[in-house]
């Protein structure tokens, strides 16, 4: 799986799993057609795809079920997960791995998002920026 399709997929997790901080649950985030632009080395990859309202369950949910998701995507990763935090309309968090860790950072704007996500590997440090929005209902 090359770099690309790693960050495409952990932005869609993130997309799915993250929400605005509430005790109750609500809709944060609709399904549908959605376009994710990647900018990784100056160069800007993009890809629309559909989120059903089945994947989209657990972004509406309450602030515990979405660190308990983010929980189990580290420990299906073999990471684990830190500074969790959720403010407002913005969520980061930290996967701590082996050898590596990749920290993210969403903030969402009603129909879109920015995410930014940076690695750290040793000494090297690489982030990539990723924006969303949805385009309407899927096809």
């Amino acid at each position: 799986m090359n770099i690309l399709n790693v960050v495409a997929l952990l932005s869609l997790v993130t997309l799915i799993l993250t929400t605005k901080p509430t005790l109750q649950a609500s809709e944060r985030m609709k399904s549908g057609q959605w376009e994710v632009s990647v900018t990784d080395n100056g160069r800007t990859a993009t890809s629309t795809h559909c989120d059903t309202p089945k994947q989209v369950k657990t972004a509406n949910g309450r602030s515990e079920e979405v660190r308990a998701s983010l929980e189990k995507s580290a420990s299906s990763l073999h990471c684990t997960l830190q500074d969790f935090k959720m403010e407002s309309a913005t969520i980061s968090y930290t996967y701590a791995c082996p050898g590596r860790s990749t920290a993210t950072k969403t903030s969402y704007h009603g129909g879109s998002y920015e995410t930014s996500v940076t690695s750290k590997v040793g000494a090297e440090e690489h982030t990539r920026q990723i924006k969303g929005r949805r385009l309407g209902e899927c096809p």
